[in-house]
């Protein structure tokens, strides 16, 4: 399950809010999220519950339904239609059964209150979503700057248009509006001469755009999400790779990922017999058969097996015309033409 706090939608959404903290701590909160169950955006009636507590999550300040200690998981849950993976609901509304009221004196005597969540899909038991959410500092900090933003508009009841930029916005109600990289880019670990490689990253927010980096200098062209290398090259692609995100409100970059072409050809003709191979990398794999498989044998126990060593197989079976070009006038004395179709030259050989 994944749990992302909704973003701020945008100026208008930005000035509600603005308006709903104005005067103090809210009675309720207004909180929006989103859930996935197995990866996929849950849709139906998810089953919730809340608890404020503080920000080493061993004490706790509010439940739904008044039961949680220390951070513990409130007996009662709370029905929250769920459309997309996202949902919304106002935590202390008390019309919402199993909703305990929420008092503003939470927030004026505890100056860093974090949201706790529950989830369950009706189906699977309760779990715990993560991480905590910060709640209290934003309504502090939107009132202290809605304070400046009227005062230096000339009126408390009045805020000019184009009074708010970014420039009053502190630094705890940016970090709601700048981008957040929620996958970062990572390259495959073996990478061959000639192969596409592409470097994805995912991200959050409104309004945003890419600028794709090579060892610290932005690549031409490259302002997508995702960045496609061609008929890679190691001479011109080796490198650490970064992506910038950026919107109006900031930017953010990914950590770097390496890139190493492996110089080892991923193909090799063998001329003679016009035998095509592939190289097949170093790695592990599951050797055996899964016990449920009908007519496994008793010598087919499943094992990882690691190939410190790469080696090149034949992309085809051998024919006939290539075991035979091999093997006749051999020193053994085998036969160079075995099997059933000894005079159909592009067939498999067999009976070896």
């Amino acid at each position: 399950m994944n749990h992302i706090m909704k973003k701020l939608s945008g100026p208008l959404t930005l000035f509600l809010f603005l308006v709903s903290f104005a005067y103090g701590a809210p009675k309720v909160i207004n909180y929006a999220g989103q859930v996935a169950v197995n990866g996929q955006p849950f849709t139906g009636t998810g089953l919730f519950k809340f608890a404020l507590v503080n920000s080493d999550g061993n004490e706790t300040m509010w439940s739904n339904d008044g039961q949680s200690v220390a951070g513990s998981e409130p007996d009662t849950n709370v029905s929250v239609p769920v459309h997309g993976g996202l949902y919304s609901i106002l935590l202390g509304n008390t019309e919402i059964p199993g909703m305990e009221p929420l008092e503003p004196i939470t927030f004026w005597t505890n100056p860093n209150v974090y949201l706790r969540v529950w989830f369950s899909d009706g189906v699977n038991g309760f779990q715990q979503l993560i991480p905590d959410r910060p709640l209290a500092s934003v309504p502090y900090a939107l009132t202290a700057n809605l304070s400046f933003w009227a005062q230096s508009a000339g009126s408390a009841n009045t805020v000019k248009a184009g009074a708010i930029t970014t420039a009053q916005l502190n630094e705890q109600i940016l970090k709601y509006l700048k981008p957040e990289i929620t996958h970062t880019p990572q390259a495959p670990g073996l990478i061959f001469s000639g192969q596409t490689v592409t470097l994805l990253s995912q991200a959050e927010g409104k309004y945003l755009t890419y600028q794709w980096y090579k060892n610290g200098q932005p690549i031409a062209g490259a302002t997508d999400d995702r960045y496609v290398i061609d008929d890679i090259n190691k001479t011109l692609h080796d490198g650490n790779y970064s992506l910038v995100v950026s919107n109006d409100f900031g930017s953010v970059t990914s950590s770097p990922t390496l890139l190493q072409v492996d110089s080892t050809p991923s193909a090799h003709t063998v001329a003679s017999i016009s035998m095509e191979m592939i190289f097949c990398p170093p790695g592990t794999f599951t050797m055996g058969s899964p016990s449920s498989e009908s007519g496994r044998e008793g010598d087919e126990t499943q094992h990882q097996v690691t190939l410190t060593n790469g080696f090149y197989l034949g992309k085809y079976e051998v024919t006939q015309a290539q075991y035979e070009t091999v093997m006749t006038g051999n020193s053994e004395g085998l036969n160079a033409k075995p099997g059933n179709w000894q005079n159909n030259p592009n067939h498999p050989v067999n009976s070896v």
